[in-house]
């Protein structure tokens, strides 16, 4: 009788600790911030019929947070030509110190299929951790196209675009030069030609 007690209470003694440690750990659940819900993704294969651009792209470099990926295009399945190399903002937000419940980061060296939502061409792409985009195995290649495309060296890429804002700029700014340097020699000739016949 006295073993059983003894038993009984070890028992209760060894229980109490592992309560209180089970309700420490649903508080602390509680506490932590709640992760948004996103509407539950269709299968891969509708995904890809679905989504206006479709491509697969190794990450090689990220940034603010790991939610920025700079992203070679390896095979285009669907959409518009690529340039070899595209941005991909995996935030609604940007800044270090500012996140969402739906920041998708990214992982140099790691190969993606690349479904963004929404109509967008490229070259910088918006997705978030509710777009069907995920990381890229060898199985996904029975939804590739017969043909899949790969990027486009005449399609202007990140670089490619900002030098050519850049050089628009410098043209617009010589031929605005030009033209005040035409207006100006024009003047001073009729002045020249009213000195000379009075």
């Amino acid at each position: 009788m006295t073993l059983f007690l003894r038993s009984r209470s070890a028992r209760i003694v060894a229980t109490v600790p592992c309560v209180l440690a089970a309700s420490l750990i649903v508080v602390a659940v509680g506490a932590a911030p709640a992760f948004a819900s996103c509407v539950p993704q269709p299968p891969l294969a509708q995904a890809i019929a679905t989504g206006p651009v479709v491509f697969v792209g190794l990450v090689t470099a990220t940034s603010d947070g790991n939610r920025t990926a700079q992203v070679n295009v390896e095979a285009v399945w669907k959409g518009p030509s690529l340039p070899a190399t595209v941005q991909v903002n995996g935030s609604l937000v940007h800044g270090e110190n500012v996140m969402t419940s739906v920041d998708r980061r990214f992982h140099v060296g790691e190969r993606y299929l690349f479904i963004p939502r929404g109509d967008q061409s490229g070259p910088v792409f918006e997705d978030t951790a509710c777009s069907p985009t995920t990381v890229y195995d060898v199985t996904m290649a029975r939804f590739a196209p017969a043909q899949p495309r790969g990027p486009s060296p005449s399609t202007p890429g990140l670089h490619a675009s900002s030098r050519e804002s850049s050089t628009r700029g410098w043209l617009i700014g010589v031929i605005a030069l030009v033209a005040a340097l035409l207006v100006a020699s024009g003047v001073m000739l009729r002045r020249r030609r009213g000195k000379a016949h009075p």
